[in-house]
């Protein structure tokens, strides 16, 4: 199945990580390596309390079950059945929502658990299944990861539009720069 990805780790669980940095991966890797160093700026930010009364709202509706850990890894915002949930309270991410869910569905599988994903944003819904060329994909991912947490310093800053509503952007810029 890992098709000799995971000789160079004694065991596979070393190379598996939090779904959040899978997230950030996709996002920016500088944010990834941040947060990777224990610098987490969310806790002030009004995208993640939106996203959060969002979270509440929607699986508090439906009586789901809700936020269920595996592993300190990852964690999943709603499993009903055979469908795992991933809860955004915004489309401007959906790639790496989507990325995230991808990776949420293959720790699964690794303990024999196959389940097909959705992930919710607003009013949208799009369903998500796991493919062996998104297995791939999410293994060099996570190797990448590997690669940017061992390093000393950030990755170089490179400004989008992502920046501008991002935690992480006083920290990369200053206040002063937009």
């Amino acid at each position: 199945m890992n098709d000799g990805f995971f000789e160079e780790f004694e065991d596979y669980s070393e190379l598996l990580t939090q779904g959040t940095k899978v997230n950030y991966y996709v996002v920016c890797k500088r944010k990834l390596w941040f947060y990777s160093k224990g610098i987490t700026m969310e806790q002030n930010s009004d995208a993640v309390l939106i996203g959060k009364i969002f979270h509440e709202d929607w699986s508090g509706k439906r009586g789901k079950v809700a936020d269920i850990e595996i592993d300190g890894l990852i964690k999943i915002d709603v499993i009903d059945g055979e469908t795992v949930y991933e809860l955004k309270s915004t489309k401007s991410m959906k790639e790496a929502s989507r990325t995230q869910l991808l990776y949420y569905l293959y720790v699964l599988k690794l303990r024999g658990i196959h389940k097909t994903g959705v992930l919710v944003m607003k009013s949208i819904r799009e369903k998500v299944e796991l493919t062996k060329d998104d297995e791939l994909k999410l293994l060099e991912i996570l190797r990448e990861i590997k690669i940017i947490e061992k390093q000393n310093s950030p990755p170089r800053e490179q400004k989008s539009s992502k920046c501008r509503n991002c935690s992480y952007h006083d920290l990369c810029f200053g206040r002063d720069e937009t």
